[in-house]
């Protein structure tokens, strides 16, 4: 355990939830948490201080049935329901919930703080765009610190990368680093 985790804002969970092994997870809450802003982590088993890295609003019956079940351990989206209703009982299909993601920051790789502003009209899917922001990062600008990146989706036709590669702002279309990568 560290020692300057005192002070920091603690989130909770009632068990200790398999996800919570990985240096990445998400949990689906009522009110959101700060990006950037790092929490203690507390379980029964073990605390950990994590950043949140996402924090994105959502109704509850449009996220997806296995991002529910890895949420909560279950095996359907009945049980998934049934887990999240035993913490908030007045929750429906149509219920608005933000799904939040946390980086363990014991984890020594680069921490990458992420706002995704996604229409109807952008095809990638945000996981997507990690993946290969997260590659062009290593192969572009290894061992830097990057923080603060922002991908807005400007128009239909390209995303707008926005962040900080060791204190300098950097702007990228997201195109422009596929092409890079060799994805199209």
């Amino acid at each position: 355990m560290r020692d300057d985790c005192k002070g920091l804002p603690i989130v909770k969970f009632n068990k200790h939830y398999s996800k919570l092994a990985n240096n990445e997870f998400s949990t689906i809450r009522l009110k959101g948490y700060e990006i950037g802003k790092e929490y203690r982590i507390k379980t029964p088993q073990m605390e950990v201080n994590a950043i949140c890295s996402n924090s994105m609003i959502r109704v509850l019956g449009h996220i997806p049935d296995v991002v529910l079940m890895h949420d909560t351990d279950t095996e359907s989206s009945e049980d998934a329901l049934n887990v999240l209703k035993k913490f908030y009982p007045h929750l429906k299909e149509d219920s608005t919930v933000y799904l939040i993601s946390f980086e363990k920051s014991e984890d020594p790789k680069t921490t990458l703080f992420m706002t995704f502003y996604i229409t109807e009209n952008c095809s990638l899917a945000a996981e997507e765009i990690n993946d290969y922001f997260q590659e062009y990062i290593e192969k572009k600008y290894p061992n830097s610190n990057v923080i603060a990146v922002d991908f807005k989706c400007k128009n239909i036709r390209d995303w707008l990368l926005v962040f900080t590669v060791d204190g300098l702002k950097v702007e990228l279309f997201l195109k422009a680093m596929l092409k890079e990568l060799g994805v199209i």
